[in-house]
Formats: structure tokens, sequence, C-alpha cells
């Protein structure tokens, strides 16, 4: 609904019809329209896979493309944030659907005034989820920050540490 919502502004921003258009598609119909001669560029949000074969068809083509596959999704905090509120929406920017969304946080980068402090903050409030993640209801469990090393394990072992950087 996001790509609809920006093909709205577009339009709203009074561009020609038409200029910018938002398809959704099946993969049936993905190579007739990217060969089509007035289509001059392509974008997608989706797997690697469906990502290989759209820019393996625009490249054919000679289109443009613009491909969102899973992605490095950064959410940056720097050092003037209001931290609770920023932990509190780095929570649902991370979790939300169970970390399941092409458009979660992947990463955090942390200017280094406000690491230390927005580390231990992040711990206490992550430290009670649990698996599935449900936004609107209590925390419970599976997940744990220890205090010493801040390692946030989830099922493929990833550690906090992997996801965050530290910026002057």
């Amino acid at each position: 609904s996001c790509a609809l919502a920006i093909e709205a502004l577009v339009k709203d921003a009074g561009l020609p019809l038409n200029v910018f258009q938002t398809l959704m598609i099946g993969s049936e119909a993905v190579k007739e329209v990217i060969s089509h001669p007035l289509i001059k560029a392509v974008t997608l949000t989706g797997s690697e896979k469906a990502g290989s074969a759209v820019a393996s068809l625009a490249a054919k083509h000679i289109k443009k493309s613009v491909l969102e596959l899973g992605g490095s999704d950064p959410f940056i905090v720097l050092d003037d944030a209001d931290l609770d509120e920023t932990i509190e929406k780095a929570i649902i920017a991370r979790f939300q659907n169970n970390g399941q969304s092409c458009i979660a946080a992947k990463r955090f980068i942390l200017h280094k005034n406000i690491a230390a402090p927005f580390l231990e903050k992040l711990a206490i409030k992550v430290r009670p989820l649990s698996w599935p993640i449900s936004m609107g209801k209590t925390f419970k469990g599976v997940y744990n920050l220890y205090e010493k090393n801040l390692s946030l394990f989830t099922p493929s072992k990833v550690t906090i540490q992997e996801r965050v950087q530290i910026a002057d």
C-alpha cells in the first residue's frame, strides 16, 4: 500500500497522468510489462529470486531499475533524540510483523553520545518480548538481551552488535 500512496503523491503533485503507475501484478505479467516500449523504468519490492528475474529483464530491455529485496534498512539515532520515544519507535520498526517486513529496521546506527543509554534502555524493553511478537499485546519471554554483552538471540543467532553501528 506504500506504493499506492507514492503514486497518489505523484498525482497530487501535478505530474502528468500515468507518468508514474503502481502495478500490483503477478509474475506471469512481469515479462510483458517490462518489455513494453512505453515502460521506461521498473521498481520492485520482493524476494531475491523475483529481483533477479526483474533485473535480468530490465537489463535485457535497457530499462532503469530499483530493487528493494529485504535490504538493510537503517534506523539512525542522532544525539538529540528523545530516547524513550525513539526506543518505542525502534521496537516497532524492528519487530513489526515479527520482524518479517521488507521495511523493518535491519540495523541501528547510533550516535556515540547516546549509544550506551540507548542500548541499555532498548535491552529493558526488548528483554520481555516473545515469539510470535504481537505489537498490540503484552510481551513475555523468548528474547534475552543480556546486560553484559547485549546479545540479541534470535532463531538465526544474530547478535545486536552485528546490527548496531556507533557513529560520530
